[in-house]
């Protein structure tokens, strides 16, 4: 709203110099004076018109430049929180994945199949959701993400195979890992964390 009232000032300022030219043009006429110190006089007053418009083409550039850097920051802005969100929403997925892997290890300890099973699935979808993410890690973090994936699929075929009765099985290396998963998640998301604001 205040660059459009700045532009109609410039304007504003343009046909009031045109007004005053042709005012002085009119009374000059009208007192008679030669036609060679008018035509001197109209080439001055043409002369201070073209400077005025130079001005107010100048005044509105200015103008337009400021807007683009305004609006160049406020893009960056926008790219800034956006990060911010999906930063946050990664440490939203990482904490749902160890709280989910915490009742998976309550849960195959107590022999719960089937409630192992469904909060393991809660683990493994939290994972897939990080692993998507894309974050800004090591190599080496984005593969143990990806191998902790393949680890959820192997114990969940563990466990199904167990509700299906086909072998009973001892958990203690699943258990293990998934405690190892959850001190690397916490890792992960204490360096989301730092990140936060940073961008």
């Amino acid at each position: 709203m205040d660059h459009e009232h700045r532009l109609d000032l410039s304007l504003r300022t343009q046909l009031i110099a045109a007004a005053i030219v042709v005012l002085i043009a009119s009374v000059l006429s009208v007192y008679g004076l030669s036609s060679i110190a008018l035509s001197n006089f109209g080439f001055i007053l043409t002369f201070l018109g073209l400077a005025v418009s130079l001005l107010g083409f100048h005044y509105t550039i200015q103008q337009l430049r400021k807007t683009a850097s305004a609006s160049e920051a406020a893009n960056d802005a926008v790219r800034r929180l956006q990060q911010n969100l999906k930063n946050l929403e990664i440490m939203r997925e990482i904490e749902a994945a160890t709280k989910s892997s915490q009742e998976t290890q309550s849960n195959l300890r107590r022999k719960q199949w089937k409630k192992s099973r469904d909060s393991l699935e809660s683990v493994r979808d939290c994972l897939n959701k990080i692993n998507a993410a894309n974050l800004k890690l090591e190599d080496e973090l984005k593969e143990t993400v990806k191998d902790y994936c393949a680890i959820v699929v192997g114990i969940s075929s563990e466990i199904d195979s167990v509700i299906d009765k086909k072998i009973t099985a001892n958990f203690i290396n699943s258990i293990e890992n998934l405690m190892k998963m959850d001190t690397f998640l916490l890792e992960i998301r204490d360096r989301v964390k730092g990140k936060i604001g940073e961008i």
